[in-house]
Formats: structure tokens, sequence, C-alpha cells
């Protein structure tokens, strides 16, 4: 099987953030399927999907093909912003799709966003935040990922909404994610922002994790899952659906620890600043608390 890489370039102002500049910069306009990209993708394989400012939507394919659109938005006057590309090429086991600012790079390996002094760095796993100010473009990627595709989501500033079938590791600094897999487990960090993670059942030995800086976390596990779990919140509410795990509900440097079945998985739930909560999802999906 063999991918044909494809770049992309439109324009987009980087300006700073403040009130005044935000006011002077012009109309609000939007392009939809600026850029798009399709390739076959087995299950197994990973698509990394990464985006500075705006939304990732992704949804399950009808077949074994990749789809991916981007819709741009931004505010001045000119036809298309400036200075945005977007980019698309295989890796080891997979693709990446990423939406560049300036002279930001992506590779396989690293997902760079900078420009006029902004800098944010994501290297598989981990994001470094740099100073400077904000984008008045954003990016919305609508994607159809196949059966078996594992995700690595990378967004910035934005949200983060996404339905699959294998195991998903996300990483943000702000916006919220809700991340629904029917194979488990997922790995979601952000700093500012809810996360809901939902798995009706649980593979491989990887862990689950879900944390948070500012925000409420929540991590969905299937009724019969095997776990050892640590769930945790600084300043904040914990709480638990499965019997068998204990700790305080309220307060500081609260804790829920527990062994679930086997044990097998180890589960980890953390907010410093917001709740803390460990779910269960019946036979059906559904989750027992509402």
């Amino acid at each position: 099987m063999s991918f044909r890489p494809l770049v992309v370039v439109v324009a987009l102002s980087l300006v700073g953030c403040d009130a005044d500049v935000e006011a002077n910069a012009g109309p609000r306009q939007s392009r939809e399927q600026v850029f798009s990209y399709s390739a076959p993708l087995r299950a197994g394989q990973t698509l990394a999907l990464r985006n500075m400012s705006g939304q990732l939507s992704i949804e399950p394919a009808s077949d074994d093909t990749l789809r991916v659109v981007a819709d741009l938005a931004w505010r001045g006057d000119s036809a298309l912003p400036r200075d945005v590309s977007f980019r698309s090429d295989t890796m080891p086991g997979g693709v990446y799709v990423c939406a560049i600012v300036g002279k930001g790079q992506c590779t396989a390996d690293d997902y760079d966003v900078n420009s006029d002094g902004t800098g944010m760095s994501f290297r598989r796993g981990r994001v470094r935040l740099g100073m400077g100010g904000g984008s008045l473009a954003t990016v919305h990627f609508r994607v159809q990922v196949p059966t078996g595709v594992r995700l690595e989501l990378v967004m910035i500033d934005g949200s983060i909404v996404s339905a699959s079938s294998a195991p998903v590791k996300a990483r943000g600094v702000n916006g919220q994610m809700t991340i629904v897999t029917s194979v488990g487990p997922v790995n979601a960090k952000t700093v500012n922002g809810n996360i809901d993670a939902r798995m009706t059942t649980l593979s491989g030995t990887d862990s689950v994790v879900v944390e948070t800086v500012n925000g409420e976390v929540a991590a969905y596990l299937p009724m019969n899952a095997s776990a050892t779990v640590d769930v945790r919140a600084t300043n904040g509410t914990v709480q638990s659906d499965f019997a068998g795990v204990t700790g305080g509900s309220q307060g500081i440097n609260k804790a829920i620890t527990g062994v679930l079945g086997a044990g097998a998985t180890p589960v980890r739930v953390r907010s410093i600043n917001g709740g803390a909560a460990l779910r269960q999802l019946d036979a059906q999906g559904r989750p027992l608390t509402p």
C-alpha cells in the first residue's frame, strides 16, 4: 500500500490577541474544504492529526479509506488569509496530517507552531509552550477514520470530538475533549479544559490516562473492566460508579483507589482544579450515571 503526500498552502495573518487588534481585523470569513486528503488505512495503523486552533471532528468511516477535509475561518479583508499550510505524509505505521501557521513545521515526530514570536511544539506525546500572540484563523478538520485505526491527536487551542474503534492518544492546551472508542485505552491530557473519555472495551497493556490542570475529567469504563484504579483531585470532588474502590468525595487532595477484576489495566484520572470521576458503562455502552 502506498500513500501520496500532499501539501497545500493558504494564507493567514498571525497577530496578537488584544481587543484593539480583534476590533480592527476586518470581517469574519470562512471557506469550506480548503484542504482534503484521502488514503487507504488498515486496522492497527495510526492517523496522527494535529491542529493549532479550531476543532477536530472524527467519526467512523464506512470503508477502509481515511478521509480528511479542512474548513478555514478567519478575520480580515483578504480572499484567503496568509501563512497557513496543510501537510500530509506517510510515517512508519500510518500517516500524519497537520495544519501549520507561519514558520511552523510538521514531521512524523514533531509539530511546531510558531510565527512572530509565538511558539508551541509537540513531540510524540509532549507539548511545549512558548510565549507570543494568537491567531485570527481557525481550522476545522472533519475526518472519517476506518475501523481499527489508532489515533494520535493534537489540538493546541480548540476542541476535540472523536468517535472511533481503536486506542486514542490526545494532547491539548486549551479546549474540551470528548473521546469515545469501542476499543480503549484512551490517553488524554490537556491544560485548560474538560475531558470526557469513554471506552466500551479495553485491550492490550497500555494505561488509561485522563488528566487536566483546570477542568472536569471523567473516564468511562466497561462494567466488567479489569483495572487498577487511581482517581485524584487536588481542588475538587472525586467520584466512582464502581463498587470496590474507596476514597473521599470532596475537599483537598482527595483520592479513590482500588482494583476491578484482575486489575489488568492501570487507570489514572487527575484534575488539579476541578472534579475527577470514574464512570461505568453498561453492556450496551450506556453510562450508568447520566
